[in-house]
């Protein structure tokens, strides 16, 4: 289990994991004609054992991982601690752990943990030291190393029992938990909200307020999609089909390597070869082209806009929520701003499923590639059109504040993306 685990992890793609029989359920796999031999009970218990791996020490991890934001190279505190009896700024430059340098025990653990890649610096980096699924941590205690404001080296050492915890000072507790929609009535925004791309989040209860907009002045529209970790592309593309005044052609070209494997789940997978750019191996095409036109069209009941559509991302943003950001690049109406994730972009079908034969581990692999407009190795990755990036003291006030930092007041003060995008002039 711990060599499946670490083997896929270290491919550094969320898609490919080991995931239980429900994940077969809910994404309708066709597992009965791609496997003859499986054993439902034998799956689930493997994904019991892998989970009692993964969360065996989750409280632990939780509580020894250090609450961090990494800014241009480096890691930051991203909150006050108070440590025997002495209240420490949030700002410190975290520079080792338990002795080994921090981008060392990134580099270290590529096997254990998901990361980004920060094409300024050439490096991966984290953020999910504080983050029940790590394992950066083996022992009982840990030992960070910091730099203050005043370029003093400090050494914080924690003891992990049950009182012996890092305490932190101003820890935000109101967590937004749902979409919405809010129109900005000085700035005539309409202010769309996706936590996430599925079904079951108001979806519908959204759109109605959408249409209730019809007649207002809407200068820009706005889809914030930070820290979204994806769903069903249907979601998002039913918001966009009511929100634009006419349908648009977008061509994404879409291939998968395996072509026997491809036909037993993607019905649109052509025998035909396709080259994939800066990539020597056979590809097989996707013919999306279809479905992809049948969404992108406005609905009857569409409010009508004809002017540009800004997405606010992150580093978080994930599957579905990638396939927005991706549209950015193929159609000039959509702009994303803000962060780059640091991970492959585009648009992509559900990831393969596995299933070994004597262990019954059943695992996933992205077997998609995007190859639209790709004119660079660095293409293939996700990317934003206005990049902007937060600063030690915009990560305090989201660490921090005790109210929805996705409501009107702290995005027209204290929110840099959403600033950049007022003072846009369409």
């Amino acid at each position: 289990m711990f060599i499946v685990n670490s083997t896929l992890t270290y491919l550094q793609d969320q898609h490919t994991r080991i995931v239980s029989y429900e994940n077969v359920i809910y994404y309708e796999y066709p597992i009965a004609s791609a496997f003859a031999n499986y054993n439902k009970d034998s799956i689930n218990y493997r994904h019991k054992q892998f989970y009692k791996y993964i969360y065996s020490k989750i409280v632990k991890d939780y509580y020894q991982g250090l609450k961090c934001n990494y800014l241009d190279g480096n890691y930051y505190t991203n909150l006050p601690i108070k440590y025997r009896n002495k209240v420490y700024d949030y700002g410190m430059q975290i520079v080792a752990v338990n002795g080994t340098p921090i981008d060392s025990v990134v580099y270290n653990n590529l096997d254990n943990i998901y990361c980004n890649w920060d094409f300024k610096h050439q490096k991966y980096f984290s953020e999910n030291f504080s983050h029940a699924q790590t394992v950066f941590f083996n022992k009982d205690s840990v030992c960070y190393t910091l730099i203050n404001h005043l370029k003093d080296t400090l050494k914080l050492e924690f003891q992990f029992g049950e009182k012996d915890l890092i305490d932190y000072k101003k820890s935000k507790w109101i967590q937004t938990i749902t979409n919405h929609v809010r129109y900005f009535k000085k700035e005539n925004i309409l202010y769309i909200r996706l936590i996430a791309m599925d079904f079951y989040n108001r979806k519908d209860k959204l759109l109605n307020k959408i249409q209730k907009q019809k007649g207002k002045r809407i200068d820009k529209v706005v889809i914030d999609i930070r820290n979204n970790g994806g769903g069903n592309d249907l979601v998002w593309l039913s918001f966009v089909s009511s929100i634009i005044d006419t349908s648009f052609v977008c061509d994404i070209n879409i291939a998968s390597l395996n072509y026997e494997k491809s036909k037993l789940f993607y019905s649109d997978v052509s025998r035909e070869q396709s080259k994939i750019p800066f990539s020597h191996r056979a590809f097989y095409k996707l013919d999306m082209q279809a479905d992809i036109q049948n969404y992108f069209q406005a609905n009857d009941s569409t409010i009508n806009y004809n002017g540009k559509i800004y997405i606010i991302q992150d580093r978080d943003i994930f599957s579905s929520a990638v396939s927005l950001s991706s549209l950015c690049k193929y159609n000039n109406r959509f702009v994303s701003v803000g962060q780059a994730n640091g991970k492959t972009g585009g648009f992509g079908e559900e990831p393969m499923l596995f299933v070994l034969p004597n262990s019954q581990i059943m695992f996933t692999i992205d077997a998609t590639i995007d190859y639209t407009q790709i004119k660079s190795i660095d293409d293939y990755y996700n990317s934003v059109e206005v990049p902007l990036e937060y600063n030690i003291d915009d990560y305090f006030h989201r660490a921090s504040t005790n109210f929805s930092i996705y409501s009107k007041s702290f995005l027209r003060k204290k929110d840099p993306f959403f600033k950049k995008i007022i003072m846009f002039k369409d």
